[in-house]
């Protein structure tokens, strides 16, 4: 199984956990870093300022112990190459005539302040301490802040480099992530797709044998499975024997009431129960050939019949016969058939399931209603839509219509016996039709969507 694509990756759910946690991971990088960088540029400054107070206390002894010239003297010392680097000295009287240093200070103050680096321009002198010497002298002490610089310049492009191979690192290890739960994943949804698809139970979700949680998880499922194709077989068989078991002495008092009805002279009301008896159980005989055949395509062996169904045709020979049943019952039939579109499928199974919808929409509206049925090809698939502008279906019942023997407060007084939609919905299973009950304003419309058609 090939790799998943980034894009589908990023979907998942084990993908976006992958990026909180890398963002938590990223972020125990990036803020220490940040936090110590910072912290240690601030220890530099502190350092820095410590120097410059101690030079400016040392001139302001020597001020007082020697006058202009003592302090002259100390800040020519102080300058010598031979000495210190990156050491600034301002010192002025009170006019701003500049009386010894390598400093600039056009507007002098007291504290500390913010220069232009003499050496560059575009850098500042960020350490730089003024005072009064006396009344009539200003001293400015200042320290090249190159260690601060150099140190933040360090903490910046760290923390760049950094989140630049970090960021990528953990998005790829969450694809690969993501890729190998999608691979677990994928084999638990093929599984389940294809018994949706057959209806075969005895399909199996594949382990690994590494006894992780995903084989744990698939053991479950297939201890699962195999519970449920127990149980469906039993039900099956027990309710497809129960069908054939009672349908043959059924058809034998059938027959044998048919015989009574057609030998010898009665009385009217003998013949009428005779009559009525034979009614009943046509309609119990009615109803155990529905069961079985429900049964059968429950099983998915129609399927053996599927072959290419031209279902343009169909339904125009579907409208033929019932453009005048419907007339019969006061109701007006009108159709928008695509040509030429053709399906997989069962042609009588898909007669039936198309019958079984109009017979209902025929039956369960009141005289003059209109009655629409459409096929079309849609983009997500080949559509037959079967509708009318009658009382519909109320919302609570639409889930239920489907259920076997399941029949609406309205449709209690009608003949049937809640079978023809569950023939219906056994038929869309089978041949992976989606069917939708919708409101048509007023009125049901039924949507049958087929999943792929030919061309």
């Amino acid at each position: 199984m090939s790799l998943p694509s980034l894009a589908r990756a990023c979907r998942t759910a084990s993908f976006r956990l992958t990026l909180a946690y890398a963002a938590v991971f990223t972020a125990t990088l990036i803020v220490p870093l940040l936090g110590g960088g910072y912290l240690s540029m601030g220890w530099i400054e502190a350092g820095l300022r410590d120097r410059a107070q101690e030079i400016s206390a040392g001139l302001e002894a020597d001020w007082q112990a020697g006058g202009l010239q003592a302090v002259d003297g100390a800040i020519r010392e102080l300058l010598d190459p031979a000495h210190e680097h990156g050491l600034y000295i301002n010192l002025q009287d009170i006019g701003g005539t500049a009386l010894a240093g390598n400093l600039d200070w056009p507007e002098p103050r007291a504290g500390w302040v913010v220069l232009p680096s003499p050496e560059d321009p575009d850098e500042e002198l960020r350490v730089a301490r003024g005072s009064r010497l006396g009344p009539d002298l200003w001293l400015l002490v200042g320290i090249d802040g190159e260690p601060y610089y150099d140190r933040r310049e360090l903490v910046l492009v760290g923390t760049a480099w950094l989140a630049a191979f970090a960021l990528p690192l953990a998005l790829f290890c969450g694809w690969l992530i993501s890729a190998m739960v999608l691979r677990r994943i994928a084999q638990v949804t093929q599984t389940a797709a294809a018994i949706a698809q057959d209806g075969k139970l005895d399909r199996r979700i594949p382990l690994k044998g590494t006894g992780d949680e995903f084989d744990g998880l698939a053991a479950q499922l297939n201890t699962m499975l195999a519970g449920i194709e127990e149980l469906t077989q039993n039900i099956r068989h027990v309710s497809t024997g129960i069908a054939h078991d009672l349908r043959t002495p059924r058809t034998r008092l059938r027959n044998r009431l048919a015989a009574l009805e057609e030998g010898g002279n009665r009385e009217p009301e003998e013949q009428l129960q005779i009559e009525q008896m034979l009614a009943e159980l046509d309609g119990l005989l009615a109803v155990f050939e529905a069961l079985l055949r429900i049964a059968r395509i429950d099983s998915f062996t129609g399927r053996t019949r599927f072959a290419p169904v031209d279902l343009s045709a169909l339904l125009e020979n579907v409208t033929e016969t019932y453009g005048p049943v419907a007339a019969e019952a006061e109701k007006r039939l009108a159709t928008a058939i695509e040509g030429g579109v053709e399906v997989e499928g069962d042609p009588e199974l898909l007669t039936q399931m198309v019958v079984n919808l109009l017979e209902n929409a025929i039956q369960h509206t009141p005289p003059g209603t209109r009655l629409q049925l459409g096929l079309a090809r849609r983009p997500k698939g080949v559509v037959i839509e079967i509708g009318d502008d009658g009382p519909g279906i109320a919302l609570a019942d639409r889930e239920r219509v489907f259920e076997r023997f399941y029949r609406a407060d309205r449709s209690r007084g009608t003949s049937g016996h809640g079978l023809g939609l569950a023939l219906v919905r056994a038929i869309a299973r089978l041949h992976a039709i989606e069917v939708a009950l919708g409101d048509n304003a007023p009125g049901l419309v039924v949507s049958l969507r087929f999943a792929h058609g030919r061309a």
